[in-house]
């Protein structure tokens, strides 16, 4: 029972995000809540105690979330400190979850650009260097993800790993929302979905490449959060 969102740039979508979570657990509570990114918004957690409050009014269950643009790395560690006890980030890190009495493996990472943003290209030195590296590691963690022990195996990150769910937005930003590369490691299987967000015009909730969903779970463009798995 696993739902899954992400993009409530909190305080802006709360309302909306807190109405339509709470119509869900009343049909079915979810054993855990995945949210791929952009929790914040612009890097503010001011917001967060508000709202994680009104969450766990009605859903006690764990969090779980990878990191996104919004979570801005310079105040990253105020985000950290909000949730603290809270929310399970994880940071490029995998953790296996026991969801009464099966296993759970969640890949967390906040994923890759196709191109990087104008501001990375112009504020962070060395960008297409760091981009490589993400590339190398992502694919490293993936294969730990796939020989990892695990009922349930589940790729959680920001950006998208396929062109296939960016369909709804320009097509000439899709190499800034992103990383298609990725779909040769969708091909090669090995896990049962790739939960992203990001994609606030995405129009298409999901799509199988190869013998992996991939979820587009951005709450501006779902309204309502996403059931990955409701049972095995």
């Amino acid at each position: 029972m696993v739902l899954a969102s992400s993009d409530m740039h909190v305080p802006r979508f709360s309302d909306q995000f807190l109405e339509a979570m709470q119509k869900e657990t009343e049909e079915a509570m979810p054993q855990i809540l995945l949210l791929a990114g952009d929790v914040v918004n612009k890097g503010d957690p001011s917001a967060l105690g508000d709202f994680l409050d009104r969450l766990g009014s009605f859903y006690r269950g764990p969090l779980v979330a990878c990191q996104g643009n919004e979570e801005y790395e310079e105040t990253f560690d105020d985000v950290l400190r909000a949730t603290s006890g809270k929310i399970r980030w994880l940071i490029d890190e995998l953790e296996t979850f026991d969801l009464g009495g099966e296993k759970l493996a969640v890949f967390g990472t906040k994923g890759v650009l196709e191109r990087p943003t104008y501001w990375q290209r112009t504020h962070i030195k060395e960008i297409w260097s760091i981009r490589r590296e993400q590339i190398r590691t992502t694919r490293e963690s993936l294969e730990k993800l796939r020989n990892t022990k695990a009922d349930v195996k589940i790729v959680l990150s920001h950006y998208s790993p396929t062109k296939a769910t960016m369909i709804g937005e320009r097509e000439k930003m899709w190499p800034e929302m992103g990383y298609p590369g990725f779909e040769e490691e969708l091909a090669r299987g090995g896990f049962d979905a790739w939960v992203h967000g990001h994609i606030h015009k995405g129009t298409v909730e999901s799509v199988k490449v190869g013998e992996v969903q991939v979820y587009n779970v951005a709450f501006p463009a779902r309204k309502k959060p996403v059931w990955v798995f409701r049972s095995r």
